[in-house]
């Protein structure tokens, strides 16, 4: 919650926690949806895609919060971690994605591990890959729609990094009579 912004990736992880814990007290095994984190530039990708894996780690369902870089030559994804797939900065294709999709599901299924996989990138980019991959459409993943930030949670951060530099501790403050 101290993050500034990021509302829509906030409630997907309070939903997470709220849907997990609802399935781990009925002993039923909790299935994830695959997800997708879409937005403009500098509208916080990374960094919700950095929370949904510390959330996941959080729940028990990943050893770690690592996140798993899927990039166009991978032979294959992680089971056990949340692979992201950052369709800014790499050219997956639809199809190598269903492959691979295919392939860490029969292994997690094999294992009992978590399969999940996070598809991160600009809105018109996520959706014409979302269109392209069987994988995706069949599973139906859940969307996450960054907003760009308002002025006042611009301001927050600038303030947030200020006080990251400047050291305000009481040995440092000398006060002259």
């Amino acid at each position: 919650e101290s993050v500034v912004g990021l509302k829509p990736a906030k409630a997907w992880i309070r939903r997470f926690i709220d849907q997990s814990l609802r399935h781990f007290v009925a002993g039923e095994p909790y299935r994830m949806r695959h997800v997708i984190v879409e937005g403009g530039l500098g509208t916080g990708k990374s960094k919700a895609v950095e929370l949904i894996a510390k959330a996941v780690h959080a729940m028990g369902l990943a050893p770690s919060s690592t996140i798993t870089d899927v990039r166009k030559d991978s032979n294959g994804l992680v089971t056990g971690a949340v692979n992201r797939i950052n369709l800014d900065s790499d050219d997956v294709s639809a199809g190598r994605f269903d492959s691979l999709v295919r392939r860490l599901e029969k292994s997690a299924s094999a294992s009992g591990d978590l399969a999940l996989v996070v598809v991160s990138g600009k809105s018109r980019k996520t959706m014409e890959f979302k269109g392209g991959s069987i994988a995706l459409c069949k599973r139906e993943p859940d969307v996450v729609k960054l907003q760009p930030f308002s002025n006042e949670e611009l301001a927050m951060c600038v303030m947030q990094q200020m006080i990251k530099k400047v050291d305000l501790s009481p040995r440092r403050i000398k006060y002259s009579p």
